[in-house]
């Protein structure tokens, strides 16, 4: 009796594993057969342990792209849910492509696991492209830069886009990184790239309201800073802000206005 329930767990595992023994070639001692029957089972559990091992691998070393993936399918779903119109699919799928360019990281809470003097190095590093490129950091103080960059909220913009609209209430400027925007107010046009920066009037002094359109002509990558950031950066470093603020008197002579 023993030896047939033991036949029968042994055939049991070979068709389950996929075994092969033939006719002859199956032990005939229980012993044996017992055995072989802790060999394969063994050599199962090692074999899903390693193929596990291996997956794990493979999914985590694709953490990000695969956190993209999901965010751009509940994109997808979302819009198909609210029937958004084709165009506008398309720009909110291109900025989501450009922003995060294929990968997904929650870059705030990623910093803020780090130490103040880490995280403002990793910050400055990031931002390096845009000191290089912006006259008004030229030989600037590096506790300033720090400072500045430490408020800077990262934003992408895609072709066409309106950036501000005229008479809307102004509560950044911004500095662009990269690409090209069109200002554009009566009796007033200007392009700025690589190296400009707007928006300073409702920031650097007492206008609230936007006094030009700007629109993206290019895919751009901006840097905004807010009003109250802007305020403690100015009262860290109050000489420090005297070139941006000058262009911003500048363009309020420009666009034939006063400061009350």
């Amino acid at each position: 009796m023993i030896r047939q329930y033991t036949t029968c767990m042994f055939r049991s595992l070979c068709h389950m594993m996929t075994l092969n023994y033939g006719s002859r070639g199956v032990p005939k001692g229980v012993t044996d057969l017992w055995v072989d029957i802790i060999s394969m089972m063994v050599g199962t559990v090692m074999y899903a342990l390693v193929l596990a091992r291996i997956t794990a691998l493979v999914t985590h070393s694709r953490v990000s792209e695969n956190v993209y993936k999901s965010r751009y399918d509940e994109l997808c779903q979302y819009m198909r849910q609210y029937r958004i119109p084709g165009a506008l699919r398309e720009r909110a799928i291109c900025h989501l492509a450009s922003r995060y360019q294929g990968k997904w990281f929650d870059e705030k809470a990623i910093l803020m696991e780090l130490n103040e003097p880490l995280r403002r190095e990793i910050i400055s590093y990031n931002c390096s492209n845009l000191i290089k490129k912006h006259p008004v950091f030229k030989d600037a103080n590096p506790l300033y830069l720090l400072e500045l960059l430490d408020k800077l909220e990262f934003e992408c913009y895609q072709p066409g886009e309106l950036i501000i609209g005229i008479g809307t209430v102004g509560d950044c400027m911004y500095f662009i990184e990269k690409g090209d925007v069109e200002v554009a107010s009566p009796g007033y046009t200007q392009i700025l790239s690589d190296g400009s920066f707007f928006g300073e009037l409702c920031v650097m002094t007492d206008i609230t309201k936007r006094q030009a359109n700007v629109r993206a002509l290019t895919s751009c990558r901006l840097y905004s800073l807010s009003i109250s950031s802007y305020e403690h950066v100015s009262k860290l470093f109050p000489k420090a802000m005297h070139g941006m603020e000058t262009q911003a008197q500048q363009l309020l002579q420009n666009l034939g206005t006063s400061i009350e």
